[in-house]
């Protein structure tokens, strides 16, 4: 029954179509933030990389502001991790963007 529900909800298309969406957001929010040194995205996964070169727990820090503006996120070393369900709307991928470039900027040195 799982793989019914899967295809009648067109779940993965939705995939495809948020992940887009996730690639231009981040490619054009948060690539050009300071400190941010790369983006990987696979699907719905992605990881942005910021600089701990001076602040070794930046990305920890990171994910705290983001919480704090009510996105979990995880951190994993210098990478702040990003795995949204696959049934993720068109604005809750703008919001969790948007608070991870508040985050990123909030946090920065």
């Amino acid at each position: 029954r799982h793989l019914e529900l899967l295809q009648e909800e067109d779940v993965f298309g939705n995939v495809r179509e948020r992940s887009a969406q996730l690639r231009a957001r981040l490619d054009d929010s948060i690539a050009g933030l300071a400190g941010v040194t790369d983006i990987r995205l696979c699907g719905l996964m992605a990881a942005v990389d910021v600089d701990c070169t001076d602040d070794a727990l930046r990305a920890r820090r990171t994910c705290a502001a983001a919480t704090q503006n009510g996105v979990l996120m995880r951190s994993l070393g210098p990478s702040i991790i990003l795995v949204p369900p696959l049934t993720i709307t068109r604005s809750e991928i703008e919001r969790i963007v948007e608070s991870l470039e508040k985050a990123i900027v909030e946090t920065s040195p």
